[in-house]
């Protein structure tokens, strides 16, 4: 899937349109279409249709969001992703959620961007794995994501959030807050 493909509000507050919710922190598919129904350009969101100035303001695509966010902890040093030792060691936490063989292993990576909380959740593919087999595992989907690859947000094994780390396996949440896109439409 192109980077371009998925999209995320700006921000951290959800936008309401007739009545359906789009939640921050949640990636949305996207296509752009040249020419629109007004024969101008249109970006669909969602099954909304946008002009160039509203999707401009309101949203950004998950891969700009993602570098920013690996950019701001330093998983990225010299154009280089840093080494899986140091990934595992100094960035990711592995939670373990259940007991004995079938127990499910997720990483996380947390900061704090512009006073805003900022987690991506790496949620490998199979359950009773070993630490070290999910350290390879969210080492590999960081560096797929890094290099472009959406497939992993897309299927939601890559997740953003910013509510904290879940005490039960499950999705990563967002806060609801206010609409400020309201005025844009």
């Amino acid at each position: 899937m192109k980077t371009e493909n998925l999209v995320i509000l700006k921000g951290t507050e959800n936008f309401t349109l007739e009545g359906f919710t789009m939640k921050a922190h949640t990636p949305y598919r996207h296509k752009h279409m040249e020419k629109g129904f007004n024969a101008t350009s249109e970006h669909i969101v969602w099954g909304w249709a946008f002009t160039d100035k509203q999707f401009g303001e309101m949203f950004e695509t998950v891969h700009e969001k993602l570098m920013r966010i690996f950019t701001f902890m330093e998983l990225i040093k010299d154009g280089k992703p840093i080494s899986r030792t140091a990934f595992g060691r100094d960035y990711l936490d592995i939670h373990t959620y259940g007991r004995g063989r079938n127990n499910s292993k997720v990483g996380y990576l947390c900061s704090f961007i512009d006073n805003n909380k900022e987690i991506v959740g790496f949620y490998p593919q199979f359950s009773g794995e070993t630490k070290t087999q999910t350290l390879k595992d969210c080492y590999t989907m960081f560096i797929e994501t890094l290099n472009g690859n959406m497939g992993f947000v897309d299927c939601k094994r890559v997740q953003l959030g910013n509510c904290g780390i879940p005490t039960s396996y499950g999705d990563l949440r967002s806060r609801e807050i206010l609409n400020r896109h309201k005025a844009i439409l």
